[in-house]
């Protein structure tokens, strides 16, 4: 938990807003943000402003499913599958790590899955790596891109792959194609 002098940083103010509506528009994403350190234009918010993640069933507002992690921001989309049941979301774990999170839905519940690495092996010694969803080919089968920056100047690789989840939320990869190699 974030600690701001002798007060809880949630007792400050936030600024709050709801995007990422699920496909059946029964779900959204409420996302809080620090005011302190969004732009003042209508530049891109950084992930380091994230304060809360919710997802909150509609048009209640009421939380479903806080997924807020203490170390991390939102990086890019939520990305809904067709069904509703299933999303996914990348959190900037810093400047070198962006990792991606699923979860889904089992009843009238969501639950984050507790994926291990969810990523392959680019083959190399990793400096940097960003993991981030791309879509729901179908429920339950995702695809990803895995951008990996290797250390000593040996490049990089761009990884797109897909990886299909059990009902028990294990997931295996199905395919994995290399985008580009090379350095710049």
């Amino acid at each position: 938990m974030l600690f701001v002098g002798s007060a809880l940083a949630e007792d400050f103010p936030t600024a709050k807003n709801v995007r990422y509506f699920s496909p059946d528009k029964k779900f959204a994403v409420r996302i809080a943000y620090d005011p302190s350190l969004l732009p003042e234009s209508g530049d891109e918010i950084p992930a380091e402003a994230t304060r809360k993640l919710e997802l909150i069933a509609m048009p209640s507002e009421e939380v479903v499913l806080d997924f807020s992690d203490n170390e991390g921001g939102l990086q890019g989309k939520v990305i809904w599958s067709q069904d509703s049941k299933w999303f996914a979301y990348a959190l900037s774990l810093g400047q070198r790590v962006t990792e991606t999170y699923v979860c889904h839905r089992s009843g009238d519940r969501f639950e984050k899955l507790k994926t291990e690495y969810l990523g392959v092996d680019p083959g190399g010694d990793v400096r940097n790596e960003y993991v981030t969803p791309l879509r729901w080919l179908k429920p339950g089968t995702l695809a990803l891109e895995q951008f990996s920056i290797f250390r000593g100047g040996a490049g990089d690789a761009k990884i797109q792959f897909t990886v299909r989840f059990d009902e028990h939320g294990k997931f295996q990869v199905i395919s994995k194609k290399k985008i580009k190699e090379g350095s710049e």
